[in-house]
């Protein structure tokens, strides 16, 4: 890690888009060929750790953290095609905590919150994920959700694109970052229930942290969604 990486960190601005879904918004859609929508079973745990293994980015969660969000009876529903996953989308319940920011999001009995989404880049640009998505909250409806939540970077144009598209509509933005060693937060969402950690040594844990990350693997990186 060199210093200017270090300097980005010191000097750095980053803002979080907050949208909101109705899933009585959902549409119809009709399946294309040889794709299948189903929720996440368990059983297919090894076919879901090759997904994960054959992606172009690292991704955020590991297979212990997909056991510990079934026991927090966490959603995943997932897109197969010729017996493989080339998709998926994951939805928190509850409380949950919101790495990116450093503080936790504290849904209704009747909220979601959507925190993982990806599809194989061989497939991407047609639609799939949204098909994905309408399939699931025709499901979760019944089981009476109402409001999906989703965040994402504001230079996420591919996120920006996708929701737009899908009907989610805007409802604030957190903008976090340092000046040097001075922690800041601005938070413009009103209908969502957000709270913020304030650990003084947030940085200086992030810095250290990326630091053993290069250490492990120089080339390995993050896609925020």
């Amino acid at each position: 890690m060199d210093w200017k990486s270090i300097k980005t960190d010191l000097l750095s601005m980053n803002r979080l888009i907050f949208c909101e879904f109705s899933l009585s918004k959902a549409t119809d859609w009709k399946k294309p060929d040889g794709i299948v929508f189903e929720r996440f079973n368990p059983m297919d745990m090894e076919m879901l750790d090759e997904t994960l293994q054959q992606m172009e980015f690292e991704s955020d969660f590991t297979l212990d953290d997909v056991i510990l969000r079934i026991r927090k009876r966490y959603f995943c529903y997932v897109v197969k095609r010729e017996d493989r996953i080339i998709g998926y989308c994951w939805w928190a319940v509850g409380d949950h905590h919101i790495e990116y920011f450093d503080g936790n999001i504290e849904l209704r009995s009747d909220e979601l919150f959507c925190i993982n989404n990806y599809m194989h880049r061989a497939f991407r640009g047609l639609g799939l994920l949204n098909m994905l998505k309408t399939y699931a909250f025709s499901e979760l409806k019944n089981c009476g959700y109402n409001r999906d939540i989703i965040c994402y970077y504001q230079w996420n144009k591919a996120a920006t694109r996708m929701n737009r598209k899908m009907g989610y509509s805007y409802i604030g933005s957190v903008t976090h970052g340092y000046l040097f060693t001075i922690r800041y937060l601005v938070n413009t969402v009103t209908t969502v229930r957000l709270s913020f950690h304030r650990d003084p040594l947030l940085l200086w844990k992030k810095l250290l942290s990326r630091r053993r990350g290069h250490q492990r693997s120089p080339t390995d990186y993050r896609c925020p969604f």
